[in-house]
């Protein structure tokens, strides 16, 4: 624990992610409020939604009023989710485009961006109010002319999935498409966030 306290923030947070449930438990409620919710906050929404999940509802809400408030706003918006809703399996770190961006721009911001591989196995285009409209593939991406737009080579016929829906659906896309990541929306088809299938593949075929 000693050692937990030495660390800042970021590694902190990095440390926590790669714990089994019952051990982070045991190090935010021995953190002090501060700290717990410091490190929080440089966690994925989604496993810091899984992790309040555990604790006792007065200690989760003592966090979530510390934590800085659109960090707190983010997880508080996953945990309302019910637990066989695709939201509750749902991350909210996700790489999307305007479809007006051209294929150097992406490219240039991909860089930048340096997103974890598994979150990029396709990249999704939204129009200017955040719609998802379609989906294009790092290989079309590469391949295609620095100015043309993402409207230009996007792929319009692509698998979505509602915030709301049984994580069953889910289950039964995936198998039939063979995916690896699958984007969540909600009714007025707004890009909310990803279902990584490596993530959480035994919840799904449970």
């Amino acid at each position: 624990m000693a050692f937990f306290h030495s660390l800042d923030e970021e590694m902190a947070a990095d440390v926590l992610e790669e714990m089994e449930p019952d051990a982070q438990v045991d190090i935010i409620e021995n953190l002090t409020i501060e700290k717990a919710a410091d490190v929080l906050e440089k966690m994925p929404a989604d496993e810091v939604a899984d992790l309040l999940d555990e604790l006792e509802d007065e200690k989760a809400e003592e966090l979530l009023r510390e934590m800085e408030h659109e960090a707190s706003r983010e997880v508080r918006e996953l945990m309302e989710y019910e637990e066989r809703e695709v939201g509750s399996l749902m991350s909210t770190d996700y790489v999307a485009f305007n479809e007006n961006n051209t294929v150097d721009e992406v490219i240039r911001e991909l860089r930048r961006l340096k997103p974890e591989t598994n979150t990029i196995y396709s990249l999704f285009i939204t129009d200017n109010k955040e719609r998802l409209k379609a989906t294009v593939s790092l290989r079309d991406l590469i391949i295609s002319d620095p100015e043309l737009q993402m409207r230009q080579i996007m792929n319009r016929q692509f698998p979505y999935v509602f915030d709301e829906d049984k994580t069953k659906s889910l289950a039964e896309m995936v198998q039939k498409y063979n995916l690896l990541a699958v984007p969540v929306v909600n009714k007025q088809m707004q890009m909310l966030g990803t279902v990584i299938v490596d993530d959480v593949i035994d919840e799904l075929m449970d």
